[in-house]
């Protein structure tokens, strides 16, 4: 293999593992909806209405290592609860923005 199709391969493996973290929400409660990612860790994020569904029961999974905390209010001021981790789900209602933060090890 030639340099600079080695360096090709290499490139083209690397932009599809990215390692930035990142959440991935998964609401379900009867509706489909598109996950919401969430690329930017450390800032409050409105979760997009979806539908009916907004102010309907949804079942959050995170699927990545970040720790979440959801809100009932766009501003990140009215908490409905954290949870941590990969695969963790969190059940609530009326949840319209989230804070995300990347998890610690020994958190996990």
């Amino acid at each position: 293999m030639q340099s600079p199709a080695l360096f090709t391969l290499v490139f083209a493996a690397f932009a599809l593992c990215d390692l930035t973290p990142q959440a991935s929400l998964y609401p379900s409660s009867g509706f489909e909806g598109k996950p919401t990612i969430i690329n930017d860790l450390g800032r409050c994020i409105n979760i997009p209405e979806q539908d009916d569904a907004w102010y309907n029961v949804h079942s959050y999974v995170i699927k990545s290592n970040v720790e979440c905390e959801f809100f009932k209010s766009e501003d990140c001021e009215r908490s409905a609860g954290k949870f941590k981790g990969n695969n963790d789900k969190f059940i609530t209602s009326n949840i319209q923005s989230v804070f995300c933060l990347e998890a610690s090890e020994d958190e996990v």
